[in-house]
């Protein structure tokens, strides 16, 4: 069975402005642990949010105890971690890690055509200098 455990007065707000309720809940195991969970409810509308297990008490007492100390902070980070479970956020997660590859992989390259171009002997020119115009006879 899940209970309701506690609801926080402070909205989570991420950087794209939308605003979360959150929620906390908790379900007793099959060996007797509870286990504890964030629900967050856009203030828009739409559907909830469901985390993953955020925590394992032995009591519900202890996981509403647990639930009373979150900070805002924490509820933020468990909000990225909801969202990023999301199929668009596992998207956006590797096209982020894609694209910071190919950067680092550029700016190697780049690096090594800078160091390569440094060295001596590797001029543009001929190593005796440019060549001298041919005159015709």
């Amino acid at each position: 069975m899940i209970h309701f455990v506690h609801q926080y007065s402070t909205p989570v707000e991420l950087a794209d402005g939308i605003l979360y309720v959150a929620r906390a809940y908790a379900g007793q195991q099959p060996g007797g642990l509870w286990e504890g969970w964030f629900v967050f409810f856009p203030l828009s509308g739409g559907e909830p949010l469901v985390g993953d297990r955020e925590t394992t008490q032995s009591k519900l007492e202890d996981v509403v105890y647990w639930a009373g100390g979150i900070e805002p902070v924490y509820l933020e980070g468990a909000l990225v971690r909801v969202l990023e479970r999301l199929p668009d956020g596992r998207l956006a997660r590797q096209v982020r890690e894609a694209e910071a590859a190919l950067y680092a992989a550029a700016a190697e390259a780049l690096a090594q055509a800078g160091a390569a171009e440094a060295q001596p002997g590797s001029a543009r020119e001929h190593p005796r200098g440019p060549a001298a115009p041919s005159q015709a006879a």
